[in-house]
């Protein structure tokens, strides 16, 4: 049983009870990418929201999978149900495109540090801590 391990392996999952989000939202898609599946060959169990996601599988059992930054916002009991992946951490990347020609260095850098405060410290690549965009 999942319940009694400290840690999961993807490779130790029942894809088959996995509740994921609906097409089109780009957590889903993050998710099958580390799960290494398609899910084609499965039962899909879909919800539109993390929070309908969680609130489903207390009901109804199974397994999902969410972002860290979530985990404060479930109740102490759900966080007794939550396993961290073994291994190398799955990890969420955040891009930001614009034209070499747009010249609002100060507003682009105010982006980036709005990103950066939000997210928790010890979630911040060490090699990106310090970044700033430079035109």
């Amino acid at each position: 049983e999942l319940y009694s391990k400290e840690f999961i392996n993807a490779s130790e999952l029942d894809y088959s009870r996995m509740w994921i989000l609906e097409e089109g939202h780009c957590f889903r898609d993050q998710i099958l990418n580390i799960c290494h599946r398609n899910l084609n060959s499965y039962q899909q169990y879909e919800a539109g929201s993390i929070e309908t996601l969680i609130n489903v599988v207390d009901e109804n059992g199974g397994f999902t999978i969410f972002p860290e930054l979530h985990l404060p916002m479930l109740s102490p009991e759900q966080q007794k149900n939550v396993r961290p992946f073994s291994g190398e951490e799955p990890r969420r990347e955040i891009s930001m495109v614009f034209r070499m020609d747009f010249v609002k260095e100060k507003l682009l850098n105010s982006i980036v540090a709005a990103i950066k405060s939000i997210i928790p410290q010890n979630m911040i690549d060490p090699r990106l801590a310090k970044m700033r965009v430079k035109l």
